[in-house]
C-alpha cells in the first residue's frame, strides 16, 4: 500500500513542472518590443521605413486573450506629406529636396486569439484605438509657404496581424506583424509594424 502512494505522489510531483508550464502564459502578461515601421500606400510615397516602439499590459486567458497597447514611431521623410497649405498646392513635379521626419503615437485594445498548439504558439491580433501623427516637413524651393511645415492629426484607426510566441520559461519571445489604418486627413496612413518582443 506504501509503495502504492509513493508511486503516486511520485507522478504528482512528475506533472507540476508540465502542469506550471502550461499555465505559464496565461494570466496578466506585460510586453514590450522593438522593431521596423513599414509605410504602406500613399504613406509610403514620402515617409521611409523607420522605428518602433511597443509596449502593452494584457490578460491572456488561454485560447483568448485582451491587450491595451502603446507604441511610436519616427520615420524620416524623403518626399512631402503635407501637399496643401490653404489655397495652395503643392504640384507633383519640380520639387526641391523634401526633409523631416513623421511621428505616429497609437493607443489600442486589441482582441488576441492563441492557437493551442505546444512550444511554438502562433496568434492573431485585431482592435482599434486613438491614433496621433506628427509632420515635420522641410520642403526646398521656390514655394515659400511649404517650408518649415508642422500638422498633427488625431484620428480614430484599426489594426490586424499576426504573431508567434516561444515560451522561454518564465517569459516569452515574440515576433509579430500588423497592419494599421488610420484616417488622417484625405490620405490614410497605412503601415505595418514588424517587431521582436518579450512578455513578462
Amino acid at each position: 500500500m506504501r509503495r502504492t502512494q509513493l508511486a503516486a505522489v511520485a507522478a504528482m510531483l512528475a506533472c507540476l513542472p508540465l502542469s506550471a508550464q502550461a499555465q505559464a502564459g496565461t494570466g496578466l502578461r506585460i510586453g514590450i518590443a522593438a522593431g521596423a515601421n513599414l509605410p504602406n500606400e500613399d504613406f509610403a510615397d514620402g515617409a521611409k521605413t523607420g522605428m518602433v516602439f511597443q509596449g502593452w499590459a494584457g490578460l491572456n486567458l488561454g485560447t483568448l486573450g485582451v491587450r491595451g497597447e502603446i507604441h511610436y514611431s519616427r520615420s524620416d521623410l524623403d518626399a512631402p506629406i503635407i501637399r496643401r497649405v490653404g489655397n495652395s498646392a503643392l504640384p507633383d513635379d519640380g520639387i526641391g529636396e523634401t526633409s523631416g521626419n513623421v511621428d505616429i503615437l497609437g493607443l489600442t485594445i486589441n482582441g488576441v486569439f492563441n492557437f493551442p498548439t505546444p512550444v511554438i504558439r502562433p496568434y492573431l491580433i485585431a482592435g482599434g484605438g486613438w491614433y496621433s501623427r506628427d509632420v515635420e516637413q522641410n520642403v526646398q524651393g521656390d514655394l515659400e509657404e511649404f517650408r518649415n511645415l508642422s500638422r498633427t492629426d488625431s484620428d480614430f484607426g484599426w489594426n490586424a496581424g499576426a504573431g508567434v510566441a516561444i515560451p522561454l520559461g518564465r517569459i516569452s519571445a515574440y515576433l509579430e506583424a500588423r497592419y494599421h489604418s488610420v484616417n488622417t486627413g484625405n490620405r490614410k496612413t497605412e503601415f505595418v509594424p514588424v517587431v521582436l518582443g518579450v512578455v513578462f
